[in-house]
């Protein structure tokens, strides 16, 4: 019997510790730690720097958490994927591929914001790096 509430009784104490509570507060995501793929340092330089109907490009797989954590600024792709035509995702791959694939696309479809995990950062030609953080990083294109 001891055994079994000593038993119960550490497991009582292991869900307790385990409960968000404890974890610090993100201002977008709750507590830390309770979603795995929502970049909001990213978004929340999104909606505080980038202004209403601004066209921004974020891979489609972060796209949902900025249509809901910075709803005012347009979003190339999201994860309607049915929805898009092919030209539209070609343009996409040649944001995500980077270089001056991703300038001419930018320029085509009027993209001033580029949000890119930070593994594939690198300003260059007409872009600035304008924010980064251990998610991604966004880059603004230059102005003329």
């Amino acid at each position: 019997r001891r055994l079994n509430a000593l038993a119960a009784a550490a497991l009582a104490l292991a869900l307790v510790a385990a409960l968000p509570w404890w974890r610090p507060a993100d201002p977008l995501a709750g507590r830390v730690g309770l979603l795995s793929y929502a970049p909001s340092g990213l978004a929340a330089w999104v909606r505080a720097n980038v202004p209403a109907g601004d066209r921004v490009f974020v891979p489609q797989t972060w796209a949902s958490w900025f249509e809901w954590a910075a709803p005012e600024q347009r979003y190339l792709v999201d994860s309607r994927l049915e929805l898009f035509p092919a030209a539209v995702w070609a343009a996409y791959d040649a944001m995500a591929a980077g270089g001056g694939a991703m300038s001419q696309a930018a320029a085509r479809w009027g993209v001033d914001i580029v949000i890119v995990p930070t593994a594939q950062a690198q300003a260059a030609g007409t872009w600035d790096i304008a924010f980064t953080d251990a998610d991604g990083t966004v880059l603004r294109r230059r102005a003329p």
